[in-house]
């Protein structure tokens, strides 16, 4: 019995590397856009639920004082 080997052009073996490449810049540009990203939303969280909260505290003072005047 032989055994059939199976030969692959160095065209594809050369595409498999450049697919490989491209795959990882790719998977290794949206990591670091997605860790960027959260890196400066969770700081600011906090920082707009204070601003909301003192806008808050202020237009209900406006309110209270413009039905007192």
């Amino acid at each position: 019995m032989t055994a059939v080997r199976r030969r692959r052009s160095r065209f594809l073996t050369r595409r498999r590397h450049c697919d490989r490449d491209v795959v990882a810049s790719i998977v290794t540009a949206a990591a670091t856009h997605t860790l960027d990203v959260s890196r400066y939303l969770v700081p600011a969280v906090p920082m707009v639920g204070l601003m909301l909260s003192l806008f808050a505290v202020e237009l209900t003072e406006t309110i209270a004082f413009l039905r007192r005047g």
